[in-house]
């Protein structure tokens, strides 16, 4: 759908070096350090009483959809904000007595975590919290919504091994921790090797360059700001990462006109950025504004930069976003995912492949393609204001 040449290295044989980690680490038996234990218990005890999350509004009556999204990520936090301002799915919503709502997040773990409690119906997050909540059965899994690359940064360029006994950076539960322990498997070590400081992607840059921690992992845009406002930094590890749309069992079979209006915002949003420069630009303009509102930090990087990045994160999606079937079969992408995972103990008890292989569906995006005047996924009417 989205045709443009990489600014980023791509290397054609990545994807086949991340296979080869995740056959080999997976036969690891390694414990999590005590700094990651606090942490995922921090993370899943305090997210109620989180500073910003706990002033939240989650929708209390039945006609309210609550999504929970992310601005401080590429593509997914502009597929967000355009739903947000798409006037054709306010409407189509309003005919079936149902209104969006949505919800800003750090990362894909804090949604699940609410998704889990029942305060949200619709999240938009990274392949292992995607994996996480779609191996309890619990979700339907709808669309892809990104394939791009999450990094590895430190000051110098150093091999992986040379993190040994250092600080890192890293969103706990998120697609860029999955990222980060493929790394560290690429030089034969596991979580106990380092420690892991739980943080926001936000202050990660600034962190590594004022040496509270020795190198972070995160998702895009934070490594080009990272490496656009710090020259000295670099690159020393890149891995596949995706991103995906998915909805609660419970809200699908309530709503399932709903869930399809929702899947059928996300192709009209991409289908938009598409159809001329002058869209992509406006959505990368408006998403920013989202981001530093949200972050409070100031945008590093130009709109022309970001846009890019938004092209980048869905050049490899066409023109209807279908999970290919070959990630989610038996020994796939995201069958291996959930082994390496599972068996570093990061999973809920009750998880199984089972599970995550019935959450995908692909019969709402076959619906919504076979009747794309229906659904309007042509049509375009935002409110850019």
């Amino acid at each position: 759908m989205i045709a443009i040449k990489r600014y980023i290295m791509n290397k054609p044989s990545a994807l086949g070096i991340i296979i080869a980690l995740i056959t080999c680490f997976a036969a690891i038996s390694c414990t999590k350090t005590e700094t990651t234990e606090t942490q995922h218990s921090s993370a899943i005890n305090d997210l109620s009483t989180h500073p910003l999350y706990s002033t939240y509004d989650f929708g209390a009556k039945d006609n309210i959809i609550d999504l929970g999204s992310q601005p401080l990520g590429v593509p997914i936090g502009v597929i967000s904000e355009l739903m947000n301002r798409d006037n054709i799915l306010k409407e189509s919503l309003s005919t079936l007595g149902l209104k969006l709502r949505s919800h800003p997040f750090f990362k894909g773990g804090d949604i699940n975590y609410f998704l889990k409690n029942g305060k949200l119906d619709i999240a938009l997050a990274g392949d292992m919290p995607m994996i996480a909540a779609a191996a309890t059965g619990k979700v339907i899994v709808l669309s892809l919504a990104k394939q791009q690359f999450s990094s590895l940064i430190a000051r110098d360029s150093i091999p992986v091994n040379e993190l040994k006994g250092k600080k890192i950076g890293n969103a706990f539960g998120s697609s860029a921790h999955y990222s980060l322990l493929l790394a560290l498997a690429s030089a034969d070590m596991t979580e106990k090797d380092v420690t892991l400081v739980k943080m926001k992607v936000s202050e990660m840059p600034d962190a590594l360059a004022n040496g509270n921690i020795d190198a972070f992992v995160a998702w895009e845009p934070t490594p080009t700001i990272a490496l656009t406002k710090y020259k000295d930094f670099n690159v020393i590890h890149r891995s596949i990462n995706t991103s995906y749309l998915y909805v609660t069992k419970d809200f699908a079979e309530r709503h399932p006109r709903a869930a399809q209006l929702i899947a059928a915002a996300q192709i009209r949003a991409m289908r938009w950025m598409d159809e001329s420069e002058e869209n992509l630009l406006k959505a990368s303009e408006l998403q920013l504004k989202t981001s530093q509102k949200f972050s409070g930090y100031p945008p590093v990087l130009k709109t022309a930069t970001n846009a890019a990045l938004i092209k980048n994160g869905l050049s490899a999606i066409t023109a209807a976003p279908f999970i290919p079937e070959e990630y989610y079969k038996e020994n796939g992408r995201l069958h291996r995912e959930f082994i390496f995972i599972e068996n570093l103990g990061k999973l809920p008890e009750e998880s199984t492949w089972e599970n995550a292989h019935r959450s995908f569906d692909r019969n709402i995006l076959i619906q919504i393609m076979k009747d794309p005047a229906g659904f309007r996924i042509n049509e375009y009417d935002y409110n850019l204001i």
